[in-house]
């Protein structure tokens, strides 16, 4: 019975749509402090496995 009701709720799209969260409530943002000087906060990061343009396919990415 029980993999009858799963398989029955796992093909309705309603059931999907309308579960029910199951993590805390996501607290509120709050701001960075801005930096008094250039380059006093530098965040970096890569995007990978892109399609090749003259033998690269990452990016790296530098914000300030």
């Amino acid at each position: 019975m029980n993999k009858r009701i799963i398989d029955c709720v796992q093909s309705y799209p309603e059931c999907q749509k309308n579960k029910a969260t199951r993590h805390r409530p996501y607290g509120l943002s709050s701001p960075l402090k801005l930096p008094y000087t250039p380059w006093q906060s530098i965040a970096m990061g890569f995007i990978m496995e892109l399609p090749l343009s003259e033998e690269c396919d990452q990016l790296w990415v530098v914000i300030e």
